[in-house]
């Protein structure tokens, strides 16, 4: 059944690591949909209850700093060099 494979046999990851990274940077994109949503969510609350506390304050300011923390872990394009045109 495996007869004809050797483990010397070179593996092609340039479909792999594309595929990855695709993958990567889906998730990122995904993430920062979610936390526009969120954080739009919480202003809405705010902004059309008739009585806003300090908490919900609170639960914007957490939800900004999260989306700022996740924009900062962008993912690396370098792996890709000049085929991220491709993608």
């Amino acid at each position: 059944m495996y007869d004809n494979y050797s483990p010397q046999d070179p593996i092609d990851t340039s479909a792999v690591d594309k595929v990855l990274i695709k993958s990567r940077n889906g998730i990122w994109l995904f993430g920062n949909v979610c936390w526009l949503f969120e954080i739009c969510d919480k202003a809405i609350a705010i902004i059309s209850g008739t009585h806003t506390s300090a908490l919900d304050w609170v639960q914007l300011s957490v939800a900004l700093v999260f989306f700022v923390g996740w924009l900062l872990l962008k993912p690396y394009w370098k792996s890709l060099g000049e085929e991220r045109n491709e993608l």
